[in-house]
């Protein structure tokens, strides 16, 4: 999660890019068996809709462009960090456990 350390450090940023991963997440365990299977096309679309649905918290809570610039980035590295902890025989790898590991 190299790109989440590029993050300015003003308002909200972080939190509110985890929150919006972690819901398109959500939705996409609703519409795929395997999220190993979910192209990263489909999660960057997935997590641009969270970005869109909260926008006026991006724009009203200190989010700068420069974050928003790497908010794809960000995601991609989220992803990664989802997939190989699912991938870990040693870890329980449920999403759930993976998110709270990935986020704590």
């Amino acid at each position: 999660m190299n790109s989440e350390r590029q993050l300015d450090n003003q308002g909200n940023a972080i939190g509110l890019f985890r929150s919006a991963f972690q819901t398109a997440i959500g939705h996409l365990q609703e519409t795929h068996e395997n999220l190993q299977d979910v192209s990263q096309e489909a999660l960057l679309a997935a997590t641009a809709e969270q970005k869109a649905n909260r926008a006026w918290y991006f724009e009203n809570d200190g989010v700068t462009q420069h974050d928003l610039d790497l908010f794809d980035e960000v995601m991609r590295d989220y992803w990664a960090s989802l997939l190989d902890c699912l991938k870990d025989p040693r870890a329980d790898t449920t999403v759930d456990a993976c998110l709270n590991l990935l986020f704590r």
